[in-house]
């Protein structure tokens, strides 16, 4: 009986090399293509958040005859923050409690999740645990649990009487192309930072500008441990909003053009 041997192929450390090194050549051009995709989808995402914090203070403002909280009169703020007990002049000039407005949070949709950028993973861990029915006034949502800042202006100059307006007054729907939201690693020259320029007041401002806000970068050494730094963007990078509704992805000469 003749027995046929199968011959079996083989393929030698040599023959391998080639084939390894170009898998190698692909992955070290398709990873950082891929990082690049993940970075725009994000920051769209960003924008999408950006427009929905708009839209809930333009429903609050509909609401208030076209006024923002901070643009009400100081007798309409005490009246939103539930009578003159407690009532503070700064409730609808920090986010942590402009958040936590009522009105506010209506327009939300009761959801938390709006107010973390996906391009800003230190505040996920945070926003998860913020429950948003049971943020108020005196119970606010920590500046560490939201990404977004708010153009309010500098309110009142002084004590406010009953129907007294705030002096600077930040965007205004009445003004659609006033900046309305941004991404918190804008860094203005004033205000520890809390500014679109240093013009003395306004949105844009009235006066000269000297020097405009500009964006922190996780890639910016100088800044490195600065807290507004947001780690999925670099420097020149954004997100803003404005009056009108709308959000748009945003970099140096955009902020000085709403300076």
């Amino acid at each position: 009986m003749k027995i046929n041997k199968r011959k079996t192929w083989g393929t030698t450390l040599v023959e391998l090399l080639p084939p390894v090194g170009l898998a190698g050549v692909f992955a070290s051009m398709l990873l950082p293509a891929l990082a690049k995709a993940k970075v725009r989808a994000n920051r769209i995402k960003c924008v999408n958040n950006i427009k929905q914090v708009g839209g809930a203070l333009n429903a609050f403002a509909d609401d208030n005859k076209n006024r923002y909280p901070w643009l009400l009169t100081w007798r309409d703020q005490v009246a939103e923050q539930g009578g003159a007990a407690g009532a503070l002049a700064t409730a609808f000039y920090d986010t942590s409690t402009l958040f936590a407005t009522v009105g506010v949070k209506v327009g939300l949709g009761g959801s938390q999740k709006i107010l973390a950028s996906p391009c800003d993973p230190e505040v996920q861990g945070p926003n998860d645990l913020v429950d948003l029915a049971q943020a108020s006034l005196f119970n606010p949502i920590p500046n560490n649990a939201h990404s977004y800042g708010v153009v309010t202006g500098g309110g009142f100059a002084g004590p406010p009487d009953p129907f007294d307006i705030p002096d600077d007054k930040g965007a205004d729907v009445l003004k659609p192309t006033t900046t309305l939201s941004v991404t918190r690693n804008i860094n203005g020259p004033q205000n520890r930072g809390d500014s679109l320029s240093d013009a003395p007041t306004g949105n844009p401002g009235f006066g000269q500008v000297g020097r405009s806000a500009t964006w922190l970068g996780a890639d910016d050494r100088a800044n490195g441990n600065n807290p507004r730094v947001i780690a999925g963007l670099q420097s020149n990078q954004g997100q803003a909003g404005s009056a009108d509704g709308s959000g748009s992805q945003s970099n140096n000469a955009d902020l000085s053009n709403r300076a």
